[in-house]
């Protein structure tokens, strides 16, 4: 493919002292206007775009020193080493927590790390199953398998301080997988946490052959006596140490190991996808993607004038919540824990935590948007008055933000009357701003609670290859929906993708499959050169797989994945995804959950729907009185095999779905017309969803097969009715 060359590289400061507080993030109108390359049009292309604030370089540091996440941590640790770095809600019994988080400092979290990695270097080298292995003296791979916690970070930091790369392994990866990155990466050790410990002697044993590098493993927490005495002697007989986090530490205090600091084209991290259609491929993260992913970020995203603080609840095993630590730490923020993974635990948390910002998921979003409604403008329990009133405030506030870039709508009265409880309901006293990424959202989410919650509210895009964002929308923007234009340290352009009606001369802006270039993207897929071809082409453009539209502002869209795609029996093609957050965002009075499918042999949409039961029951009593006593007073399963069973009663519930995304924008054929009920249908334990809440459509097809079928045997429910 014939391309223009990549531009030059540069820092974004000449000099470290340059970078201050009120340096970063750019203001809007810098890092918030993009540019179309003169002369980069080709036929099958788009023309190249990049941020007007690099029209002809990209930026691939912060500044010239700055070049590999050593070194900006080194920086952080210097500066900020007496300011809180990590908190954590003490244990204070079997089964009971603090209420209170306790932080440790950047001072105490680099000596930990320091301890941590030299006692682990020690012990490996010492380990007397080493011989006869394939480990290395050093570059060795170390894995990670645990929940989000601080000890996380300090071993993710200990293996930066080495020189030693890493991976992370979690639990919906299942047996076989993670024999396969263990196999594939000849990792010799895996930092876990304590009730994992049993299921990794569980693959060794499976597979002593595939698994003999692996020699060492450590348990975060200290293990009973006799749980640990139990544990080792199986290890022993399988050749591996196991050895307690403490232990590990102590060794390290003792034999201490200089720093191996890492060149920018070291390995920080191997990060595998998730594998729904093979063996998962490991992008191979380097330190100058993280050098560069950091420029990018500290340029763009909103930050609180006080110290930041964020609660760290998307899985760390994922690069998304990587990218989010590397940023916070490059700012000095404090990073709390949840003391339990899980949704149920996070209001909780955030409650007691407190944070200034946040950063989720679009499905998580959604949920809030639909608690929040349920509380005010939805509330069967609140009189038409206070009803009218909530809508009144979050209407002002709405139009107030509509009317121009930066403004957040505050207003002492109506923040007093509803917006201070609403934050003080989710925890979110004192937050300043979210971020959103990993899958589209909807702009009425985003505008709903911008509004709601006073806050600025960034959309981002990025994939794994490319050290997550390369684009962020401005997060006070009087139209949200966008990703942004692309970022400082990464070029773009669109690639015509006829047989799916997309090209780079469609009316409203060029649109076609997502190409990226730039100091962010992966130079490849570890040990797979085959996938590593498909994906960059001899230009060093990586071929995203999805599919987006830029508009006159240069902003992009991300509409969907090219493999998600599928064409209905008359032809016209469509983004389930888009759909699937259409619905979310209009129906989140009883809807919580959706998966929406279409094939070529029928000519509608069928979908699996998840619904809070309580919103359903209130909607029907508010809606179908008549139709609600048929399960008033039942318990949620006897509730939904009645609605299973009663087309009358899934007609009018769908029905009102439609009538919700009426002004939405959907086409007819893009509207549902029927669905199978459930109370969270789409689960991670089901491999239904991934660790991030993202729909893995293959496994949902494969789960709901059956029903999919049932759906179309019944037929429509809506056939006759104008859509």
């Amino acid at each position: 493919m014939p391309s223009l060359p990549l531009p030059p590289y540069r820092a974004v400061f000449e000099r470290a002292e340059d970078i201050t507080r009120d340096a970063l993030p750019f203001p809007p109108e810098r890092n918030q206007r993009g540019i179309a390359v003169p002369g980069s049009v080709e036929p099958g292309y788009s023309a190249i775009y990049r941020s007007a604030a690099t029209p002809d370089f990209l930026y691939d540091r912060v500044s010239p020193e700055l070049d590999t996440y050593y070194r900006i941590l080194k920086r952080s640790f210097e500066i900020f080493k007496d300011e809180d770095c990590v908190s954590e809600r003490p244990q204070t019994g079997e089964n009971s927590w603090s209420d209170k988080f306790v932080p440790r400092s950047y001072g105490e979290v680099y000596h930990d790390s320091l301890n941590f990695g030299s006692g682990l270097k020690y012990l490996l080298q010492k380990n007397e199953f080493r011989s006869g292995t394939e480990i290395p003296d050093k570059d060795y791979i170390v894995s990670i398998f645990s929940r989000n916690r601080a000890k996380w970070l300090v071993a993710d930091i200990s293996c930066t301080l080495f020189s030693l790369p890493n991976t992370a392994l979690y639990d919906t990866l299942g047996p076989d997988t993670s024999t396969y990155i263990l196999g594939l990466t000849k990792s010799p050790v895996v930092v876990a946490a304590s009730d994992k410990i049993s299921k990794l002697l569980d693959l060794k044993e499976a597979d002593p052959a595939k698994l003999k590098n692996l020699i060492m493993l450590v348990a975060m927490d200290n293990l009973e006596p006799e749980v640990y005495s139990d544990l080792s002697r199986r290890a022993y007989k399988l050749n591996v140490k196991l050895y307690e986090w403490d232990q590990v530490t102590e060794a390290g205090i003792l034999f201490p190991h200089e720093e191996v600091p890492p060149a920018p084209d070291s390995i920080y991290s191997l990060s595998f996808t998730s594998g729904t259609t093979g063996p998962p491929k490991g992008a191979i993260l380097l330190h100058s993607g993280v050098a560069a992913g950091v420029a990018f970020t500290s340029a763009t995203i909103d930050t609180p004038k006080q110290k930041a603080k964020l609660l760290s609840i998307l899985p760390l095993a994922h690069i998304y919540e990587r990218m989010t630590m590397a940023l916070q730490l490059f700012r000095g923020g404090c990073l709390g824990f949840p003391h339990q993974p899980g949704p149920e635990h996070i209001v909780p948390n955030l409650r007691l935590f407190k944070p200034n910002l946040f950063s989720g998921v679009p499905r998580l979003f959604n949920k809030f948007e639909g608690v929040l409604k349920a509380a005010t403008v939805h509330n069967p329990n609140a009189s038409p008055a206070k009803r009218a009133l909530a809508k009144r405030i979050i209407e002002w506030k709405m139009k107030q933000q509509c009317s121009k870039d930066g403004e957040r709508g505050e207003s002492i009265l109506y923040d007093k009357l509803l917006n201070n409880k609403l934050r003080a309901a989710l925890g979110f006293d004192n937050l300043y701003g979210v971020v959103t990424g990993s899958a589209p959202i909807s702009a009425e989410t985003i505008k709903f609670l911008k509004a709601a919650l006073g806050v600025s509210f960034h959309q981002g895009y990025g994939l794994t290859e490319t050290f997550a964002g390369v684009c962020v929308s401005a997060g006070l923007e009087t139209d949200p929906g966008s990703c942004g234009v692309i970022g400082i340290a990464t070029e773009c352009r669109l690639k015509d993708t006829p047989e799916l009606g997309y090209t780079s001369s469609d009316e409203g802006g060029p649109r076609g499959e997502l190409l990226l270039r730039g100091s962010q993207v992966f130079p490849g897929y570890y040990k797979n050169e085959e996938e590593t071809k498909k994906a960059l082409d001899e230009d060093g453009w990586y071929h995203t797989g999805d599919i987006a539209r830029i508009d006159s502002k240069c902003r992009i869209y991300v509409i969907d994945r090219v493999k998600n795609l599928f064409k209905l029996s008359q032809g016209e093609y469509v983004a389930p995804e888009r759909i699937e957050n259409i619905y979310l965002s209009s129906c989140t009075d009883f809807v919580s959950q959706i998966y929406v499918h279409g094939d070529s042999f029928s000519n509608y949409l069928v979908g699996i729907v998840g619904v809070d039961i309580l919103g359903l029951s209130a909607f029907l009593k508010r809606k179908h009185p008549d139709l609600w006593r048929q399960v008033e007073g039942k318990t949620p399963e006897e509730i939904l095999d009645i609605i299973s069973s009663s087309r009358q009663l899934k007609s009018a519930i769908l029905a009102q779905m439609n009538r919700n995304v009426s002004s939405a924008g959907l086409n007819g054929y893009e509207k549902l017309h029927n669905l199978k009920i459930g109370i969270e249908p789409l689960k991670v334990e089901d491999e239904v969803l991934t660790p991030t809440l993202k729909l893995k459509r293959n496994n949902a097809l494969t789960k709901f097969n059956t029903d999919l079928k049932n759906l179309y045997e019944e037929g429509s429910l809506i056939k006759n009715e104008k859509l």
